[in-house]
């Protein structure tokens, strides 16, 4: 690696920050900061940015989430970050919330880390007035990334990587935020010796040599094997794919948007109608792309849109006349075709019931009866629709096959029975968590509960509220809907659960 200047190291950041064309009035920036190199390595590089360009930078504000996954460790993180933030004379907010807690309900510890983090620095951001938050993601960042999606399979647009800059809204109608990344151009080693010449301090995260994450094992295995065997520059020829792909992603991009304005036959705020015809005459590469900018024109954020969405949509345009036509997408949307239309509708209360508050987390009792607080609900399969779970009624029955046979043959959608030699801890009620998996009757293994969610085309303005009973292993029943394998009835069982929901 060459010996980089602290100028060349500041010249960079600056470059990749102007490279993503931000209005003139965004200016406020909330700096994300976890004591690490690379977030260190931003604060100080933006400190120095404004004292040349205090309009660009009018106010910076320094925030820092304390995850509590380390104990002291992580308390001393944001001991460091606060103490290193005064020194720069920057205001700072620290916040702290209990991410292992999230496991309980199998909620996986990355996405409730990646969920709750986001959450408080849009937050902050807003607090505090700030149009953009920096996060400190860098080249080296970038290869993973690319080289991880390779890996689990992608498209043009994921073959980009991650991108200087891309806008954020939370869905609760605010005025969007600007992530900026303005690390991207710079390795890992230049920036480590950025910090050792100016004399900055910066804090390790041991679990970032733990090889359980699949990112920790491209980083710290595939890689370096990869480079040792078969390329040494296997990140830049990652990163030139990456710019490869982001070019091409532009371009398709600009096409796009132009298709799109021809075969719109309607539009308004909350629906967008195409010409289905014409849309199914396009290539396929073309077609993935006009989806993707229809679903950015309904406001549908850009994390959100994944190639699953895509492809389901173009599966329902391209597949047989009288094949299932109605899809639910993420943030309220309904994508339907017809005949001669494809249609995109964001219903104007699905926004406003995915982000009120979740009702609260309950422990269930095993035998008795409990009034529930307001705001679950159970699904009739048929219809769809969301009914008032008010009650919930607990009890013991006999085992014996005449009992169990005369439930089955009586049971309807507001009844299950379990395997109570199969429950793990105590009985909550709750609503679903980001990235939790469950295993429904009958199937061969677990899957996404979001998936689950899609392929049994329940609204996204419900998936919110509908009530699951849970032990610590996760997901026991969906409320009106399905229960797990884990916990099903068999010739074995001794002891039997049943719940009814009133």
């Amino acid at each position: 690696m060459n010996d980089k200047s602290s100028e060349y190291i500041v010249a960079s950041v600056q470059e990749q920050i102007e490279s993503c064309d931000l209005p003139e009035t965004v200016n406020r920036w909330l700096i994300a900061v976890s004591g690490g190199c690379d977030s260190m390595a931003l604060m100080y590089a933006l400190t120095a940015l404004r004292e040349v360009r205090p309009e660009k930078f009018s106010y910076l504000h320094v925030a820092h989430l304390n995850h509590q996954l380390r104990g002291r460790e992580s308390d001393a993180d944001a001991d460091f970050v606060a103490e290193q933030a005064k020194q720069l004379n920057l205001p700072v907010t620290v916040g702290s919330i209990d991410i292992a807690a999230a496991r309980a309900g199998g909620e996986s510890i990355e996405a409730a880390a990646r969920r709750r983090r986001f959450g408080f620095l849009a937050e902050t951001a807003r607090k505090f007035k700030c149009q953009i938050v920096a996060l400190g993601h860098n080249a080296d960042d970038q290869a993973e990334t690319i080289l991880h999606r390779i890996l689990r399979g992608t498209g043009i647009r994921g073959l980009s990587g991650i991108w200087p800059v891309r806008t954020f809204i939370d869905g609760q109608g605010q005025e969007k935020l600007w992530l900026v990344r303005p690390l991207l151009l710079l390795r890992r080693a230049e920036i480590e010796q950025y910090l050792h010449k100016k004399g900055i301090a910066w804090r390790q995260d041991q679990s970032n040599q733990s090889t359980q994450f699949t990112r920790n094992r491209i980083r710290h295995d595939l890689l370096p094997h990869l480079a040792d065997r078969y390329n040494p520059r296997v990140v830049e020829a990652l990163l030139q794919l990456g710019q490869t792909a982001k070019m091409c992603s532009v371009i398709l991009g600009e096409d796009a948007g132009k298709d799109l304005a021809e075969i719109t036959l309607n539009r308004s705020a909350e629906c967008l109608t195409l010409h289905a015809v014409h849309l199914a005459a396009k290539p396929r590469i073309q077609q993935v792309e006009i989806i993707y900018q229809a679903l950015l024109s309904l406001q549908i954020p850009q994390r959100k849109i994944g190639f699953k969405h895509i492809s389901d949509a173009l599966n329902i345009l391209n597949g047989p006349p009288g094949a299932d036509n109605t899809l639910q997408f993420p943030y309220g949307l309904t994508v339907q075709c017809t005949k001669d239309q494809m249609i995109f509708h964001k219903t104007p209360t699905g926004a406003e019931e995915t982000t009120q508050s979740k009702p609260e987390e309950v422990i269930l009792p095993l035998s008795g009866e409990m009034d529930l607080p307001e705001g679950f609900v159970w699904i009739a399969p048929a219809s769809f629709q969301a009914n008032p779970a008010q009650q919930i009624v607990a009890e013991s029955i006999t085992a014996g096959r005449d009992c169990l046979e005369t439930f089955r043959r009586q049971k309807n959608c507001r009844q299950e029975i379990f395997d109570l030699d199969k429950l793990q801890g105590a009985l909550r009620l709750r609503c679903r968590r980001e990235g939790e998996r469950f295993w429904p009757l009958g199937a061969s293994g677990p899957k996404k509960l979001g998936d689950f969610f899609t392929d049994a085309k329940i609204p996204i303005r419900l998936r919110d509220r509908i009530g699951l009973i849970c032990d610590d292993q996760g997901i026991l029943w969906i409320l009106g809907l399905r229960i797990s394998e884990r916990v099903k009835i068999t010739c074995r069982t001794n002891r039997v659960l049943k719940i009814t929901i009133k």
